[in-house]
């Protein structure tokens, strides 16, 4: 997450609030026709606004997490789950993303 992308002008773009939080545009746009979005948005037509001290406080919430490893299974993992007997995604989750 970049700190010198929000400027204090109040309400930040789709794309740019995209580019801080380190996502894909489409991903935030996926997840708010979901309802899965935590912020609240302003729009102004079809544009959609975000205000910057949610994205500040929803940006400092996210660090230390880490996305889930997705894709197919290492010969690693599926060595380590067989040896553990729970399948693959319970290893992952059981070493928190990581492999």
């Amino acid at each position: 997450m970049k700190t010198d992308f929000l400027q204090g002008d109040g309400l930040v773009a789709l794309k740019r609030a995209a580019a801080y939080l380190d996502l894909e545009p489409q991903t935030i746009r996926n997840k708010m026709w979901r309802g899965e979005w935590p912020l609240p948005v302003a729009r102004q037509g079809s544009r959609v606004y975000f205000f910057e001290n949610d994205l500040r406080h929803y940006a400092a919430s996210l660090r230390g997490k880490q996305r889930p490893r997705r894709g197919a299974p290492t010969a690693a993992e599926r060595q380590a789950a067989a040896k553990a007997g729970i399948s693959v995604p319970a290893w992952r989750s059981q070493q928190g993303g990581q492999p």
